[in-house]
């Protein structure tokens, strides 16, 4: 529980979140992951949540125009996503 979080996890966790409370989601795309110059490091598990959550507009990349999907994520981008999701 004292371990920190990767962001390509939380997007797990958010997107499955989402699927347990039937909140209608656009279909994964490998395609809307290929903007990101660091896609090939999403790992494969997370690949379509991370799609998933691009696509509703709840994640971007970082203003180099990365995922950073190994990154650890902070409590201030966490919030983001769950303001997001919570208010759409």
């Amino acid at each position: 529980p004292n371990a920190q979080l990767t962001r390509q996890d939380a997007m797990v966790m958010i997107k499955n979140s989402l699927d347990a409370a039937g909140v209608s989601q656009p279909a994964p795309s490998a395609t809307v992951l290929s903007r990101f110059p660091d896609n090939g490091s999403i790992s494969s598990y997370a690949r379509s949540a991370v799609s998933v959550l691009v696509q509703m507009g709840a994640v971007n990349g970082d203003d180099k125009g990365m995922m950073n999907p190994r990154s650890y994520i902070t409590r201030a981008e966490a919030a983001v996503i769950l303001h997001y999701v919570m208010t759409m």
